[in-house]
């Protein structure tokens, strides 16, 4: 039993595939993309995941699967569990915004010095920035 990716996703992990998209989008149309693809928004639960995603995005900014609860301090991943913060990867100082303005998080296009695997910055989810969508390996038989 081997397990691949297709259609120009990479593998990381046991399981997952990903890819970047430079278009821009905002959160919304690129979590409908990547749905559109089978797939999701990515969701860097651990450290070697969004080493990961930061070589593969090189030095764009991308969307990630992870949103504020609408009213709340909650932070959700698009697969519906909530964020623990051993999970985290905020940068220095983030996130900064209020619930209102700023739910939805991106990876930073450069993180700051020092936190090179702390990529996280919370953003408008209006705004428009690049996206890796995150889809489980094919498995062949």
């Amino acid at each position: 039993i081997s397990a691949t990716c297709s259609d120009g996703y990479q593998a990381h992990g046991s399981s997952s595939c990903y890819k970047f998209f430079s278009q821009y989008a905002s959160f919304e149309n690129a979590k409908s993309d990547c749905q559109n693809q089978g797939a999701e928004l990515a969701m860097p639960k651990d450290q070697s995941t969004n080493e990961f995603l930061l070589a593969l995005k090189g030095d764009q900014e991308a969307w990630i699967g992870l949103r504020r609860e609408a009213n709340t301090q909650t932070w959700m991943w698009t697969d519906n569990t909530e964020l623990w913060s051993s999970q985290s990867y905020w940068a220095q100082g983030e996130p900064d915004g209020d619930y209102l303005s700023r739910s939805c998080v991106r990876l930073m296009a450069s993180a700051a010095p020092g936190t090179s695997s702390s990529p996280w910055d919370d953003e408008s989810c209006q705004n428009n920035y690049g996206y890796i969508c995150q889809k489980g390996r094919a498995m062949n038989y």
